[in-house]
């Protein structure tokens, strides 16, 4: 996957490794700055890694067990932890397990600009992180720092997620089926 100007790439073993400009600590290995070869995020080496998103700045990895972890940019909270502000932001270089999603299996994971969503194997829709444009789902433009469910959706069994850089999508069940 890639992000504004870092890549990360994952293995058979669901090990993870980055590279490129790692300003917002986007690469994951607990420092800032650039690096040019692809180097071992080590502290997911515990937790095997299923599936990665990122988008701008920020990194989201969907462990084997269904658990979210994030690192990287956190100005508008789409990291789904604590705010990234004065010695904190140290600790955003480095992968942290997105706690309010523990305990639920998550399936898929995916990142815009400044936002963050989740798919649980329920179908269930979480979203988070600066909420402009209404981009969150929430029929508001208010940014939540935490997962919260989409509301507009909890009727819904939500199979599909996807984001681009201002917008989010959902795929409901119910879907009607594509014209031929």
């Amino acid at each position: 996957v890639c992000g504004s100007r870092t890549t990360l790439a994952l293995d058979k073993e669901g090990r993870v490794f980055s590279w490129g400009k790692g300003e917002d600590g986007q690469l994951g290995l607990g420092e800032r700055g650039t690096v040019v070869k692809p180097r071992l995020v080590t502290a997911l080496l515990r937790h095997p890694v299923a599936l990665l998103a990122c988008r701008g700045a920020h990194v989201l990895a969907l462990d084997t067990t269904g658990q979210v972890w994030a690192w990287g940019r956190n100005d508008d909270g789409q990291l789904g932890v604590s705010r990234g502000v004065g010695d904190d932001r140290e600790r955003m270089a480095r992968p942290q397990r997105v706690q309010a999603l523990a305990g639920r299996a998550v399936s898929a994971v995916g990142c815009g600009r400044t936002h963050s969503v989740a798919l649980t194997a329920e179908g269930e829709l979480y979203s988070w992180g600066g909420g402009d444009d209404g981009v969150l789902g929430h029929g508001d433009t208010r940014g939540r720092p935490t997962p919260t469910r989409c509301a507009r959706l909890v009727a819904e069994r939500v199979v599909a997620i996807a984001c681009g850089s201002r917008h989010t999508l959902a795929l409901t069940a119910d879907a009607p089926p594509p014209p031929p």
